[in-house]
């Protein structure tokens, strides 16, 4: 009877780790392709950056209100904003944990691509 349950046992689990299953366990791959600041960056610096109040308005940290297109320019062009979401100029930004993968790909692809205003 015991070998019987450890058999059914072991099948079941074999069943459950079936490729059908793992493919719905994959995340979806990032697409750094094509970025755009209003579909992507935007969001990514909005969600992460002023709405913890950090950097809002003229009065922001480090002087940054990252609400504006020209703000966000002005730290991709000069190297910071990458530097600074990836830690490798000053203090890994935000503060309150790392951007993902994927954000900081998305974000370093848009400054690679010119960082426009599209």
């Amino acid at each position: 009877m015991r070998k019987i349950f450890s058999l059914s046992l072991l099948a079941f689990s074999m069943m459950a780790c079936s490729s059908e299953n793992l493919e719905d366990l994959q995340v979806a791959p990032c697409d750094s392709s094509n970025v755009t600041y209003s579909a992507e960056v935007q969001a990514i610096l909005t969600n992460n950056c002023t709405d913890a109040g950090c950097h809002v308005g003229p009065g922001g940290v480090g002087g940054l209100d990252l609400r504006t297109y020209t703000s966000a320019k002005q730290i991709a062009d000069n190297g910071d904003l990458v530097g600074r979401i990836t830690g490798t100029s000053g203090a890994e930004m935000p503060p309150t944990g790392k951007l993902s993968n994927c954000e900081i790909d998305k974000i370093r692809a848009w400054v690679q691509a010119g960082a426009q205003n599209n």
